[in-house]
């Protein structure tokens, strides 16, 4: 039997599997799919928070947990790679992943990556509506009432739909000018650190870094780069995608990652000496603005990562879409979701099942009482339990693919191990010590998720035992490196 089902014979070069029109075919450039992993991350976004939470943590340290958090990706992104060599698919991991783990593993791991997409975009929705408000109250506009967050909220999620529904390539191109415009704008606010100050010798040196909170700050570092897998969705729309796909996973964790080193290095260094420290600065980024004499460039970075968290939310509208999308065609979920637009080529169907989601859910918790703020922090927790059972999985399955296949699996083996016992560490420091509420929330939401997905996954392997053979059958393979196995 042949290692890999098509659906009807090979692919042409202008559709692909599902539909009749399928995706667009080979339309992505390397720079746009990798801006989609990029901008998935949210960097610009997240360089404005977190280094500040792991310096809380780790001190002068912090800057070290994004190092060990940067390698810790990169050895996921080459278990991803193992794969995005070989398939190309619009599933990501739950296409992956059923390779070695079967079906349970694969939907598993889409299932898993659709919380993650969704409860991200619910919290760049409530991102826009932050900075997006701050920079309207700075020139004098009302831009924190209830009323107004809620229609910044609906206004990012519609915008940000029309892309994704209109065309991948304009939403990789918009995604790739806004991710590069943002990153820049506060790249030249660490220059202007460096310029000033220097590094900090003290951090440098790890000088007074408590030992006993590295491993806090580096789950705190990990959480910044989760998304960054997401050009594997893209694998069906990018040109030469057994290339392209695996060199944008591996890249984008290195570049976010030196970027994050940058921006923690720049606030350790900036805040030194200043009455107001890194670890306790209500706004980081624009506390140091002020700190480094050009205030006004508060003004540009409100909206600098107002256009990041707009690009975040399209990646994930584009990343999630397509897992539904495939699940979809293999008839695990809705059979319409498995269409795409005629004209379009893009998933539209399962962009009309995740996007309202996204909006839901910031607009229950805001009119129940609590601020955007409190959304980011509760959705982003709650989503990057399904991106870390994802990454723990495809750790796990990469080299147990290659022992299966007889092929040298030694190296992806110690890979795998690595990446598993860190995603079991975070895993592990997310639950325990218990947090006071709502903090015990985020996991049983978690957890709920994955019950009602594998409820319904029995329900359909009783019913239809023979979708199970399906999950991620529908894809392309690099023929070099796999071929017909009996």
């Amino acid at each position: 039997m042949a290692d890999v089902v098509k659906p009807t014979g090979s692919v042409s070069p202008t559709s692909s599997p599902g539909g009749p029109a399928g995706l667009r075919r080979n339309v992505l450039s390397m720079p746009e799919v990798l801006t989609q992993s990029v901008a998935n991350a949210a960097p610009s976004a997240a360089v404005s928070v977190l280094p500040a939470i792991a310096f809380i943590y780790a001190g002068n340290g912090a800057w070290l947990t994004f190092v060990i958090a940067t390698i810790s990706m990169v050895l996921i992104g080459y278990s991803v790679s193992i794969f995005a060599r070989r398939f190309a698919s619009a599933g990501s991991f739950y296409v992956y992943n059923t390779k070695a783990l079967g079906s349970a593993g694969g939907f598993a791991s889409g299932w898993a990556l659709t919380l993650g997409y969704v409860f991200t975009a619910m919290a760049t929705t409530c991102g826009v509506a932050i900075y997006l408000g701050a920079f309207l109250t700075q020139i004098g506009l009302p831009g924190g009432t209830t009323v107004v967050i809620l229609l910044m909220i609906a206004i990012d999620v519609a915008v940000a739909s029309w892309f994704a529904y209109r065309s991948i390539g304009l939403s990789a191109r918009v995604s790739l000018v806004l991710e590069a415009v943002s990153m820049t704008i506060i790249l030249v606010l660490f220059a202007i650190v460096f310029a000033r100050k220097g590094i900090s010798a003290d951090a440098l040196a790890l000088k007074g870094m408590p030992s006993a909170g590295i491993g806090p700050g580096i789950v705190i570092a990990i959480f910044a780069f989760v998304g960054f897998e997401s050009a594997a969705s893209l694998g069906l729309e990018a040109k030469n995608p057994y290339r392209t796909v695996p060199s944008s996973v591996i890249i984008s964790a290195v570049l976010v990652g030196v970027f994050y080193i940058i921006g923690t290095l720049a606030q350790t260094t900036g805040f030194q000496g200043a009455k107001v420290g890194f670890d306790s600065a209500p706004a980081p980024l624009f506390d140091l603005a002020g700190l480094m004499g050009v205030s006004w460039f508060g003004y540009v970075m409100n909206l600098g990562i107002t256009a990041s968290n707009f690009a975040c939310t399209l990646a994930c509208i584009n990343a999630g879409s397509r897992i539904v999308y495939q699940m979809g065609r293999d008839g695990m979920i809705l059979g319409a979701a498995g269409r795409s637009h005629a004209t379009n080529q893009t998933p539209h169907i399962g962009i009309y099942l995740v996007v309202p989601l996204m909006a839901l859910g910031p607009f229950v918790i805001i009119l129940s009482g609590h601020g955007p703020l409190d959304v980011i922090n509760w959705m982003g927790t709650t989503a990057t339990f399904g991106f870390m059972l994802a990454y723990l999985l495809v750790a796990i399955a990469a080299p147990l693919y290659l022992y299966r296949r007889g092929e040298p699996y030694i190296a992806p083996l110690v890979v795998g191990i690595i990446g598993s016992l860190i995603m079991l560490y975070v895993y592990y420091s997310s639950v325990w010590p218990i947090q006071p509420m709502p903090g015990p929330l985020w996991p049983i939401i978690f957890v709920s998720w994955m019950i009602i997905g594998f409820a319904w996954y029995f329900i359909v392997r009783s019913r239809s035992p023979h979708v199970m053979a399906q999950i991620g059958a529908i894809h392309e393979t690099n023929e070099e490196l796999v071929g017909a196995r009996v």
